[in-house]
């Protein structure tokens, strides 16, 4: 595993300009929503001092109050997420084409084989992107929605704010960890379209058996664990105190 992170690292090394090329499209691209969101917080509690309360911890009172006077002004950005999150799907494909294309074959990397190679796989990409879409919906809603039940009576009945914040952290911490398993059998999946030209299920199957066959699968699920440890434990030590 250590050669494949330090070859990973030469080869990423090597394509600095393919990689600034895409931080620049994926910057312009946040743009549109951050410039917006940053007027809309600056017109609205700029010169709030209330909002320097989080600063120092998490207080549900100020965020609850937050979304009552200022809810109004969120809730067109909310709509214009929803459509740019459909955009840097679309977007995200074709740079993943162009990226595993160039890492595939380094030797030939260059700005040009970047955009022939998400070109030439934005489809059939797609469609594998199409299939692991739906397992990150029901993977998020299966943990996020039980809380979200709940998570309004937790504040009210626990006797401090601190037990939810640090249980929602330990089920962040255990869902960012599902998204990247899921995120490497993505990668694997379509690493097998661009070494064996098979269809999006083949692809899809293939990336899966090779996902186990690593160690790659066992460190992500030890990462978890750790990670949930670790959270539960600081926990503990809040409700110590």
């Amino acid at each position: 595993m250590q050669d494949a992170f330090l070859h990973g690292f030469r080869v990423g090394v090597g394509q600095w300009r393919i990689a600034a090329i895409v931080y620049v499209l994926q910057l312009c691209l946040a743009l549109t929503v951050g410039m917006q969101v940053y007027e809309v917080l600056d017109a609205s509690i700029g010169n709030s001092l209330e909002i320097n309360k989080l600063l120092r911890q998490y207080d549900h009172t100020v965020v609850t109050d937050f979304l009552k006077v200022h809810g109004a002004s969120i809730t067109p950005l909310l709509g214009q997420l929803r459509w740019l999150l459909l955009v840097w799907l679309l977007f995200s494909v074709f740079l993943n084409g162009g990226l595993l294309y160039c890492a595939a074959s380094p030797e030939q990397a260059s700005g040009r084989s970047f955009w022939q190679g998400g070109a030439a796989y934005f489809f059939p990409f797609l469609k594998i992107s199409l299939f692991f879409l739906p397992a990150v919906l029901l993977w998020t809603g299966v943990l996020w929605l039980p809380i979200a039940v709940f998570l309004e009576r937790a504040l009210e009945y626990l006797p401090s704010e601190k037990h939810t914040v640090w249980g929602v952290l330990t089920l962040a911490a255990f869902w960012l960890a599902g998204l990247g398993l899921l995120f490497v059998w993505a990668v694997l999946s379509r690493l097998q379209r661009l070494t064996t030209g098979a269809s999006a299920i083949g692809c899809i199957i293939g990336g899966g058996r090779v996902f186990l066959k690593t160690k790659c699968a066992w460190w992500l699920c030890c990462s978890v664990l750790r990670a949930c440890n670790w959270c539960w434990w600081r926990r503990t030590c809040f409700w110590k105190r």
